[in-house]
């Protein structure tokens, strides 16, 4: 049974294994090729119980991760099948992206990152890996190695940047998973936190120039019980950040829970806000997000920023904050603790 605090590491000892040729349809275990709602060469992880859906041609992002045929990931059902054409065509999916910020900073328009046709490889079992084209406006190429726990489905990912151009480059990896809203939303709070409540809300002030404000009232979405930030995902959008050092966000919602842990990087440059986790959410979906630090990378150097998903099933359905409150004993400890 694979350790979860070695699954990322695995991942990056995977990437470098002999290549399997594209065109035979004997993929190795736990990986599977075929068309994912409309999209074509569609790569499945599939542990028995739990699914992962990886679509290249969708800006190579996670459009299903299910625990027994229950997805946490929301699915835009109408741009399902689409490819990047036009850029100037204002569309977007749902799903699991990997994006580069800091957001407050604003950054050059990169379709091609983020929704952009990907390349795909499969270097062993129960893995795989897509990678973007060059993108010439920001001067970075992502790529995302995958690799599923074929024992309890946990998934790793190793999130990369690279400096394709010829001259510095400075950003943060930053991670943006839509999950179906109405569910809550749990970070530990920082106990040095620069934020008065323990957490930040995002708006603008009279330049139109985003912020997040530390010292605002609690919105009724947004309570601090016994450490933790808990935020019902529901209702008119909103978008809150948190300092934490713990290194993970969960996300509950009915009877499944799904937990996002990531390194945290004492003293490293957090430049949106100073948050290392935040939360959008709407009527229609919640962004779990997680952020790197801002790194510069000279031409040709990368950066990765690792992860571990996991999802669980609850003994009852989370309907209140107090209800997520009460789960906080089925969040298993962060791999990547200190």
């Amino acid at each position: 049974m694979f350790q979860r605090s070695l699954i990322y590491l695995t991942v990056l000892s995977l990437a470098t294994a002999s290549a399997l040729a594209q065109t035979n349809s004997a993929y190795p275990k736990g990986v599977e090729v075929r068309e994912y709602t409309g999209w074509q060469s569609s790569i499945t992880l599939d542990s028995g119980e739990v699914v992962a859906a990886i679509t290249p041609a969708a800006g190579g992002r996670v459009m299903r991760y299910a625990l027994n045929y229950d997805n946490v990931i929301y699915e835009k059902n109408d741009t399902a099948g689409r490819v990047l054409t036009d850029p100037n065509d204002q569309w977007s999916f749902g799903g699991y992206q990997l994006d580069i910020g800091p957001e407050l900073r604003g950054i050059p328009v990169h379709d091609e990152l983020w929704r952009g046709v990907y390349s795909w490889f499969i270097p062993g079992p129960y893995s795989a890996r897509v990678t973007s084209k060059p993108d010439q406006n920001t001067g970075i190429e992502l790529t995302k190695e995958f690799t599923m726990d074929p024992d309890n489905g946990d998934l790793g990912i190793v999130q990369s940047m690279k400096n394709i151009s010829d001259k510095d480059v400075s950003y943060c990896l930053w991670d943006r998973t839509l999950c179906l809203s109405g569910g809550f939303a749990i970070i530990p709070v920082n106990r040095r936190s620069q934020f008065e409540n323990g957490w930040a809300m995002r708006v603008s002030d009279q330049d139109n120039e985003w912020h997040y404000d530390g010292n605002m009232e609690a919105p009724r979405e947004v309570e601090v019980m016994k450490n933790h930030v808990i935020i019902h995902c529901q209702g008119p959008e909103k978008k809150i950040g948190v300092d934490s050092t713990a290194g993970w966000i969960a996300y509950a919602r009915g009877r499944l829970l799904f937990v996002k842990y990531f390194p945290h990087t004492p003293g490293g440059n957090y430049s949106d806000g100073g948050c290392t986790a935040e939360v959008f959410f709407n009527e229609t979906f919640a962004e779990i997000q997680t952020l790197s630090p801002e790194v510069t990378l000279k031409p040709g150097e990368s950066y990765s920023f690792p992860e571990q998903w996991v999802i669980i099933e609850l003994d009852r359905a989370v309907n209140t904050h107090r209800d997520a409150r009460k789960i906080l004993d089925r969040i298993p400890p962060s791999p990547f603790a200190r």
